[in-house]
């Protein structure tokens, strides 16, 4: 099943109908991951589609002294009410899974770790562990060829975890849609 959403108004419902569920302010970066992890729109797509949304006064910047946050306006309360029903389903309630599940892990503050021990051939073992609250919730023990790759890993690791935590869930649950981009 074809689940890229390509058409901007699609896409534009699409972020209003998070951020309306989600229902507070936002920074990009959270936005930007959450309207993309499921690979439902394509990066150009979504800044593209944000400026305009932004522009057009559906959403809205809200500055503190450190921070941009962005929030959907009423015009844009308005607007996702009203045309929320043109997204399908699937789209809707597994972009708001997704997006729920991904604040929830960063607002927990899971704590995030990489070891490695050398082999003698020259690999490495790689352990990727994350931990909430202090409980172990994922660890995977990984093979590197070598030094390029373990650092690649533990980079990729550290940069994404709820991601791999995400493809590791779907994998094993069978979720394999997640994956493929189905």
């Amino acid at each position: 099943m074809e689940t890229r959403l390509y058409a901007e108004d699609e896409i534009k419902i699409f972020i209003l109908y998070l951020m309306y569920h989600i229902g507070r302010p936002l920074e990009y970066s959270d936005i930007n991951d959450i309207v993309m992890q499921d690979g439902f729109v394509g990066g150009i797509d979504f800044a593209d589609c944000f400026a305009d949304l932004l522009e057009r006064g559906n959403v809205v910047e809200l500055r503190d002294e450190n921070r941009t946050y962005y929030q959907i306006s009423e015009q844009g309360v308005q607007v996702v009410e009203s045309l929320q029903s043109d997204l399908m389903n699937y789209v809707k309630t597994r972009g708001l899974r997704s997006a729920l599940r991904l604040l929830n892990f960063r607002e927990r503050g899971a704590a995030v770790e990489t070891s490695f021990q050398p082999r003698s051939d020259g690999s490495y073992d790689l352990t990727c562990a994350i931990r909430d609250q202090g409980k172990l919730s994922l660890e995977i023990k990984l093979v590197a060829e070598n030094s390029a790759q373990l650092e690649l890993m533990r980079y990729q690791f550290r940069e994404n975890p709820e991601q791999v935590y995400k493809g590791v869930l779907a994998l094993l649950t069978g979720e394999l849609g997640y994956l493929m981009n189905e």
